[in-house]
């Protein structure tokens, strides 16, 4: 594999992520990012790391970056959703629930 492809960096990112070396794991996610900015994928990897670490206002703006190049990813929403609550922000809750099921319409 390239180490010169984003897809390199997000998968070695990923594992570190579950191995818990969250700094290394950043590391990989910003060099991902770095190579491939128009993958949400990346900005919803590197929000796994803040929300770990319990930064939810930092995980909550990757994520926003994460839905706005791929604002039909349910999973983005799902998980925005989670982060609101975490952060008691119960309107903003409601709001992304009515575009979650615009998005989704068939999520049960």
């Amino acid at each position: 594999m390239d180490p010169e492809n984003s897809w390199y960096h997000f998968s070695k990112a990923y594992s570190l992520e579950k191995l818990s070396r969250y700094e290394e794991a950043m590391e990989k996610y910003n060099k991902a990012i770095d190579l491939d900015p128009s993958n949400g994928l990346n900005y919803y990897g590197k929000s796994g790391i803040f929300v770990a670490l319990s930064r939810y206002e930092e995980a909550l703006e990757e994520l926003n970056k994460a839905i706005s190049l791929d604002p039909k990813n349910a999973g983005y929403h799902d998980e925005k959703l989670v982060l609101l609550q975490n952060l008691e922000k119960y309107q903003e809750v409601v709001n992304e629930l009515d575009l979650a099921i615009s998005v989704d319409p068939d999520k049960k």
